[in-house]
């Protein structure tokens, strides 16, 4: 094989995973889940790319939009539509998953970049 090609798969039990990651540092990634149309409940799973940890449930809430890392801080940024109601709010988080500080931003916002 060379080095473009994908020697294993592995399957993750991750209900309800929308398209919306984030790569942290110590090989994590932070995937938002959602129930969907009417109930909407929310999460955010943890899940280690090489190792066996994977908490599905590491975050719960609901309106979660978008997510972002910002590596150098350690930091998670989790947007939250609060429903398209009006402007959204980003909150962060530490890699433990304790909240830093929270911010306001526009309409439904989806993500974060870092540079």
């Amino acid at each position: 094989m060379d080095n473009l090609t994908k020697s294993t798969t592995n399957a993750l039990p991750v209900a309800n995973a929308t398209g919306r990651i984030a790569f942290g540092n110590d090989d994590i990634f932070y995937v938002v889940t959602s129930s969907g149309w009417p109930n909407y409940i929310d999460g955010v799973s943890r899940v280690s790319v090489l190792g066996p940890e994977l908490d599905l449930d590491w975050m719960i809430g609901s309106g979660f939009y978008g997510i972002g890392y910002d590596k150098s801080r350690d930091e998670l940024y989790l947007a939250n539509s609060n429903g398209f109601q009006g402007n959204g709010t980003i909150t962060v988080f530490n890699k433990e998953g304790s909240e830093i500080r929270s911010f306001d931003t526009g309409r439904g916002p989806s993500g974060s970049l870092f540079y």
